[in-house]
């Protein structure tokens, strides 16, 4: 137990060390627009007219639209405070913050029927990418059904006073390696990755669950990685595949969350969602990632510090051990800038990317 408190220790220290993105980040408008913003993409087989709409909500979550099918990966409102994280410390999602942060059009009561998000997934069961689903899924979002590792359906389930089989209806275990249909115009592969380490090589809150557990979530360390996933989510048309996205919600190793190459073959990707948080401790990401998915156009989410909420929610500083400086000096270098703009943006938590498919 003292090696975790002297960790714990540590990274307090380093939270309250915290600092804003760098100002060559910030004074890169084309990479780091801090507004709305609009681009086209030219190497988009098959997907000739279409429109995507990805709106960063924070931390992992975003709201993808493509030709009237909405998803969600989850966004993360609460911020507990990192002293949360202390063995037998509880630690409790904020609903008032939920309602404040959380746009009003993506809650079903402002959305039409066909318009309702019909899916969250998430990547792995942290509490930052986990914590607020329960009350969305109850609150906001009675339509949608969530996909996970069975420790994410575990855990939420419990949190909504179920057991697994009474909450099947609504959270759904993913398989690895497999298409999972989403509706008539979206499914969605589960890609197994893994977790970059927080600090000192170890990853915190480790561990799974199955469906058989029943003990309370009440700590930092209830909430379980379990298996991490990145998903491939193609929208269809026809039958056919008409804008494809990838999506990661950590860090990983080199040889984790890769895309296999037979479904590459079939149709390249149109949009990547990487991450920058904890790309430090990460073996050779996300360099090896890009070199595998090869998409036209990257955005960069899970940036920004989540242990407390900023006094400026605009820009947040940079999630503790994460070098931002590091990570865009990579991507100038793997995705250089063609004639027609950037291959990568950096949203601001609430900005919106508009993806037009020529």
């Amino acid at each position: 137990m003292k090696p975790i408190f002297t960790l714990l220790g540590l990274a307090s220290l380093l939270a309250s060390c915290t600092q804003p993105l760098h100002p060559e980040l910030l004074s890169d408008h084309r990479h780091v627009p801090q507004q709305d913003v609009t681009v086209e993409i030219e190497k988009a087989v098959g997907a000739e007219g279409v429109t995507a709409s990805i709106h960063f909500l924070t931390v992992g979550g975003f709201a993808i639209e493509v030709n009237g099918e909405r998803i969600l990966t989850p966004p993360f409102y609460s911020n507990p405070p990192l002293l949360r994280n202390l063995p037998f410390v509880s630690i409790h999602d904020n609903p008032d913050e939920v309602d404040k942060y959380f746009p009003n059009e993506l809650k079903d009561r402002n959305a039409t029927l066909d318009r309702r998000i019909k899916a969250i997934f998430v990547g792995h069961a942290h509490y930052d990418h986990l914590m607020d689903v329960p009350y969305l899924l109850e609150e906001y979002l009675k339509d949608a059904t969530l996909f996970g590792s069975e420790t994410a359906i575990s855990i939420v389930s419990r949190k909504l006073g179920m057991s697994c089989s009474e909450f099947q209806s609504r959270g759904k275990i993913v398989e690895a390696n497999t298409w999972h249909t989403v509706s008539d115009t979206l499914k969605a592969y589960a890609i197994p990755s893994s977790h970059a380490p927080h600090i000192a090589g170890h990853v915190f809150q480790g561990g799974t669950y199955d469906c058989s557990d029943t003990g309370r979530i009440r700590t930092a360390a209830d909430w379980r990685k379990g298996q991490p996933y990145a998903y491939l989510f193609d929208f269809q048309a026809g039958g056919e595949t008409v804008f494809r996205l990838y999506y990661q919600d950590t860090a990983n190793d080199e040889d984790m969350g890769l895309i296999p190459k037979d479904i590459l073959a079939d149709r390249a990707v149109d949009v990547a969602i990487i991450v920058m948080a904890g790309s430090s401790n990460a073996k050779r990401h996300p360099a090896a990632l890009i070199e595998n998915v090869d998409a036209s156009f990257y955005l960069v989410g899970h940036w920004e510090d989540f242990f407390g909420r900023s006094k400026d929610a605009r820009f947040p500083n940079v999630s503790l051990g994460t070098d931002d400086l590091e990570f865009y000096h990579l991507l100038t270098k793997k995705l250089p800038d063609t004639q027609g703009g950037p291959r990568w943006v950096l949203p601001m938590p609430g900005d919106s990317v508009t993806v037009i498919a020529q």
